[in-house]
């Protein structure tokens, strides 16, 4: 990965509904706001519908400090909104509508370019659920020297080839434990251990040089094709674990592009990720963290 602070983030923005409240929400734009909130230089390309829902978000998004110059307003379609559900271990579940603004982003020569020089392009699935938004993706795809790959498979958006392919265009991928289960037997047609099931995904995809895996209260895996290391989990007072995933990636995106081993890295991204899950919401508000990762 080159070293500069400059990345894009590609995909969903919306509001999350959840029980305490409406929230900024969107995978790839809490991965936005994580990533300037530890020191680089994050942009959102995305799109909202012409509606009240809309303005607030854009709004919302302004005030994060995330530059809005790339989320354009259509009139075709409207502001995406998640119906969010959190149990009592703090998990969550969504109820994603569609068809709504972000299933309908065209290919944008300024931000191309934009791709073509950034540190790092960061994509998720849900975004290639609509013809033309998966097409526009992959356009930018082709233009990115680095593209990460955040899985976060959202039921019924998704399926086996969808899944497969993008995994074929990133470089670093970033799974959870229940997403690795599921391609590895896509793959392998079994159930493997989380190392072998890692192994199983760089044997199968020469261009992936990285895999991050989170594992809930297990830790967190860093595996590339010649060292992998991993962390326990931090103790946390759960409050929802919105979010906490995309914060885990962009804690380790943010260190690494900084200069970071790979350790020091998930570190960072361990606790950042606890952090936000005994925090309400996926982009709560905290000073830009130090070089020891406090909180």
């Amino acid at each position: 990965m080159q070293k500069g602070n400059h990345i894009i983030c590609f995909g969903e923005v919306l509001m999350d509904n959840l029980p305490e409240g409406r929230r900024l929400g969107g995978a790839p734009l809490n991965v936005c706001y994580h990533l300037n909130k530890n020191g680089l230089f994050a942009t959102m390309v995305s799109q909202v519908g012409n509606d009240e829902l809309g303005s607030e978000l854009l709004k919302g998004i302004a005030a994060h400090g995330i530059d809005t110059t790339f989320i354009p307003v259509t009139k075709a379609l409207a502001t995406s909104s998640v119906e969010v559900t959190v149990d009592s271990s703090g998990r969550v579940s969504y109820e994603i509508l569609e068809p709504v603004a972000w299933d309908a982003l065209s290919y944008d020569n300024r931000a191309a370019e934009l791709i073509t020089s950034a540190a790092a392009f960061v994509y998720g699935s849900l975004v290639a659920r609509s013809h033309l938004s998966r097409s526009t993706l992959f356009r930018y795809l082709d233009r990115s020297h680095w593209p990460v790959f955040d899985v976060n498979l959202r039921l019924p958006f998704f399926d086996r080839e969808l899944i497969l392919v993008l995994i074929s265009k990133c470089r670093t991928l970033k799974v959870n434990d229940e997403e690795l289960r599921i391609i590895v037997k896509w793959l392998s047609g079994g159930e493997l251990p989380d190392k072998d099931a890692m192994d199983c995904l760089l044997g199968h995809f020469l261009n992936v040089e990285e895999i991050l895996l989170t594992r809930g209260s297990k830790g967190a895996i860093y595996k590339n094709r010649t060292y992998e290391v991993s962390k326990p989990a931090k103790a946390v007072d759960v409050k929802d674990t919105v979010g906490s995933g995309d914060a885990f990636l962009a804690g380790f995106l943010a260190r690494r592009i900084q200069g970071a081993n790979a350790e020091d890295a998930l570190i960072h991204a361990i606790n950042l990720s606890a952090y936000v899950a005994g925090e309400y919401g996926a982009c709560p508000n905290y000073p830009p963290p130090n070089s020891k990762s406090e909180y």
